[in-house]
């Protein structure tokens, strides 16, 4: 059954047989299969020239799988790979899609994901004072996200080498009075480090 053959070209993809998932996937005629058949070759499709680095193939059809699937699962899981494709092919391309996977899955642990995606895609082109944006909106979800630290990092990073001292001292001691961002002891350390250096720099040692 095509069922069957899908769960097949599936267990191939798992095996990391990627170009044999394609030639399973191949074997299987697309327009007869039916709407969650589709979602589920498409899905394969996509991530087996994802892990190929066959970009421009990957993005189309996991980008197709995140509009077709009904599983809002499945819906998620190939939106989040096909904007990770996009932002590593286009770059700034990716932002409309991060929006758009941000309002549908809203709540969700993967939004914290594709924000510092977008933030970092902004920081790596210096537009220093949108992907500060992007990292505040990190720290302003409703549950802190693993990407919550560095994201609260990254902004007084970038005030501390354009010697904004003061607002550096506001985001680091913010960041450790949220213990929920920074709840891992790495995080804390680097933030109780970077402020006491700040502080002197301050002219404030005892601080």
């Amino acid at each position: 059954t095509f069922s069957r053959l899908i769960a097949r070209a599936q267990e191939i993809l798992d095996a990391h047989l990627n170009e044999t998932a394609l030639k399973a996937l191949d074997q299987i005629p697309f327009k007869r299969l039916e709407g969650e058949q589709k979602c589920q070759w498409l899905f394969i499709h996509g991530m087996a020239h994802r892990k190929l680095h066959h970009y421009g193939d990957a993005e189309k059809s996991l980008m197709k799988a995140a509009k077709l699937c009904q599983d809002p699962s499945m819906r998620r899981r190939a939106a989040f790979v096909g904007i990770k494709v996009i932002s590593i092919r286009s770059g700034l391309r990716a932002i409309d899609p991060i929006e758009a996977f941000a309002r549908e899955f809203a709540g969700h642990s993967m939004v914290d994901d594709v924000l510092f995606w977008a933030g970092d895609l902004y920081q790596r082109r210096d537009r220093e004072s949108e992907a500060i944006g992007y990292y505040q909106r990190i720290q302003q979800l409703p549950t802190a996200g693993d990407h919550c630290a560095e994201a609260s990092w990254r902004q007084a990073w970038m005030a501390f080498r354009a010697d904004r001292l003061e607002e550096t001292r506001k985001v680091l001691d913010a960041s450790i009075r949220h213990s929920e961002c920074t709840k891992k002891a790495a995080d804390r350390a680097r933030a109780l480090y970077w402020l006491g250096r700040v502080e002197a720099a301050l002219g404030r040692s005892e601080q």
